[in-house]
């Protein structure tokens, strides 16, 4: 696996002789996938150091810090403090610089800055799969019954389930109005589709070639917050963005895609009511965030596409 090392080497005279580096587990990692900072210092026995990871910001977040450990040899002793980071912005991410506190046993003490190399965030997707691919074939298990018999178990299924539909629907007929519950998952293909032509519609429309900030972030911000509503049945157009973040959390969403979709609705915000204009490179990244999300949304098991929602009430 590709290293990438940034060395550190101090040579104040005020300053004990440190030594440091920041490595990352990889050159490039994809949208949400979680890498480790490592921190080495070599530094003198006498001398006690920490390190304070860098503060949290849309494009770069600290899940776990490690234990730190410390191993001596001679005169001087290697501190390694290791860091677990997730990205949520597409493209080069340039870290904070993270602060190095030393203290001597004579009470000498003060802080350094040590930059950890850049990295590339890629997209799930490759930019050319826009084409659903089909289902795969079913497996078919040795032992199982003879066709004969399956067509009639399936007739004979589908006569129950007749009979039970028709019980079902006299007995609702003879009782008061309740709500009638119907599978979500059906439409979800419906509801993706629907939400990539709008986003296929906005890049070829490209207002920001005219300038028109307000009408490209205000359009992805609709059209992600429209895709969630239906998607996860909740009202994601009259919610704030941290309240929707909390939201989607509480539904079952990983926290790390609550996060990303957040982020997302932020800069849109920050564009249309605050007047932030983030270069071309950075506003065309975010329009293929909002495929991610979507991409990133799709149900991944059958019990979650197959989720009842309340539509109507029966008479």
């Amino acid at each position: 696996m590709l290293m990438l090392v940034t060395p550190s080497r101090i040579a104040r005279a005020e300053t004990p002789p440190i030594e440091a580096k920041a490595t990352f587990s990889a050159a490039e990692v994809v949208l949400g996938e979680r890498l480790r900072l490592r921190v080495t210092i070599v530094h003198p026995r006498d001398v006690v150091v920490s390190v304070q990871p860098s503060e949290r910001t849309n494009a770069l977040q600290v899940v776990e810090v490690l234990r730190p450990t410390e191993t001596s040899a001679g005169a001087t002793t290697l501190t390694q403090a290791e860091y677990v980071l997730a990205a949520f912005n597409l493209g080069r991410i340039d870290a904070a610089p993270l602060r190095l506190a030393w203290l001597r046993s004579d009470g000498e003490s003060g802080e350094l800055d040590l930059v950890p190399p850049p990295f590339i965030v890629r997209e799930t997707v490759p930019a050319q799969d826009t084409v659903y691919r089909p289902l795969k074939p079913q497996l078919g298990i040795a032992g199982g019954p003879p066709a004969w018999q399956g067509r009639a178990i399936v007739s004979g299924a589908i006569a129950g389930v007749l009979l039970l539909a028709l019980g079902v629907a006299f007995t609702l007929r003879t009782r008061v109005r309740r709500p009638v519950l119907v599978p979500v998952g059906s439409s979800v293909d419906a509801i993706e589709v629907a939400a990539r032509a709008q986003l296929d519609a906005l890049g070829a429309d490209a207002p920001l070639t005219r300038g028109d900030y307000d009408t490209y972030y205000g359009t992805i911000a609709l059209i992600v917050r429209d895709y969630l509503q239906q998607r996860f049945q909740f009202g994601a157009r009259a919610l704030t963005t941290p309240e929707l973040q909390r939201r989607m959390v509480q539904l079952g969403v990983e926290r790390w895609q609550a996060r990303l979709v957040a982020g997302l609705l932020d800069r849109c915000d920050a564009a249309v009511y605050a007047g932030r204009r983030p270069d071309p490179a950075s506003a065309d990244h975010d329009l293929t965030v909002a495929f991610e999300i979507i991409e990133l949304s799709r149900p991944t098991s059958e019990a979650e596409t197959t989720a009842p929602a309340v539509v109507g009430v029966a008479g």
